[in-house]
């Protein structure tokens, strides 16, 4: 269907999350949680019983990976503070992954990590479908994206690149101003022309660089603002 009329969004969303949570399945079945996988389980486990504290507990350590932690997973992962202990590596992920955690622990985690992975496919679809005329192309433009490496092979773990990815594409289509200027003011240049959240004629930005103006009439501009109606 996707190929002969190029579908919709929420087919996308279906189609990418059947493939992502089965390898959801698959991957918690047969490989354990190694590199800074672990940690954000731990860390969501200390967050769903009301702790910040951050420890390598050694029983979720020993359950997930099969060995116990040693003093560099400590050292590695965990930073003294003023105020105590904390991961390194944030909280923001670990807080995404406490519902799937309480629901069904690591399995839980990874299917919420895989919704995510779905989401932004399904945003992806939404961008090809702005930009990409030819049907059969934007298809397969699709299709690559979002099943085929990095995203497919990020989707059935609690990394949180896939999150990221989400959080991006979620401004897709969110405005939509073909023959507008939009002045956007962002600490990042190029936060919203990359990811696609702002379709328009032009965009103007500034408080991040000398100003830099993105207008359908020159380049460096993101296709979908070429757009015009």
């Amino acid at each position: 269907m996707l190929l002969r009329t190029g579908g919709s969004a929420v087919l996308a969303f279906a189609l990418a999350l059947t493939v992502y949570a089965g390898l959801a399945l698959w991957t918690t079945a047969a490989v354990a949680p190694y590199g800074d996988q672990v940690h954000f389980l731990i860390a969501a486990d200390a967050l769903a019983h009301g702790r910040v504290e951050a420890t390598v507990d050694a029983r979720i350590f020993r359950d997930l990976i099969g060995v116990d932690p040693s003093p560099d997973d400590l050292a590695t992962h965990v930073v003294l503070t003023p105020v105590g202990p904390r991961l390194v590596q944030g909280y923001l992920v670990p807080l995404a992954l406490v519902p799937g955690w309480i629901a069904a622990g690591r399995l839980g985690a990874t299917l919420v990590v895989a919704l995510a992975g779905a989401w932004a496919a399904a945003q992806t679809f939404l961008l090809l479908r702005e930009t990409v005329a030819d049907v059969r192309a934007r298809s397969w433009s699709w299709l690559a994206a979002a099943f085929l490496a990095p995203v497919v092979a990020l989707a059935p773990t609690v990394y949180p690149n896939v999150l990221g990815a989400a959080g991006n594409s979620g401004l897709i289509g969110l405005m939509y101003a073909p023959s507008a200027y939009v002045a956007v003011t962002s600490a990042n240049t190029f936060d919203v022309p990359g990811t696609g959240g702002v379709i328009a004629d032009s965009l103007g930005f500034s408080n991040a660089m000398p100003r830099i103006t993105y207008s359908s009439s020159y380049a460096p501009v993101p296709p979908a603002s070429r757009l015009t109606g």
